[in-house]
């Protein structure tokens, strides 16, 4: 149920919040994938000893294309 209620949150919340964002017109592209990267690193990224954060997954999985190119990308928080 917990799992559920964090996802239900990150859907109702942050998706939306970000797909409005990534649709700003005050922020040209370079702004939008900065925005968008903070954001993805801000709930994925890895806690200071290197442990993931509850429901990391559950993160991953709502945040989807975004996440997993974040990861990519860092692949090197995760080792």
């Amino acid at each position: 149920m917990a799992r559920q209620n964090w996802y239900d949150n990150i859907n109702n919340w942050v998706v939306p919040l970000l797909n409005e964002l990534l649709r700003a017109t005050h922020l040209d592209a370079v702004q939008r994938r900065q925005m968008l990267d903070l954001t993805v690193a801000g709930r994925l990224q890895p806690t200071q000893p290197g442990h993931l954060r509850a429901f990391w997954s559950t993160e991953r999985a709502a945040l989807g294309p975004a996440a997993e190119t974040w990861i990519s990308n860092n692949q090197g928080l995760f080792q």
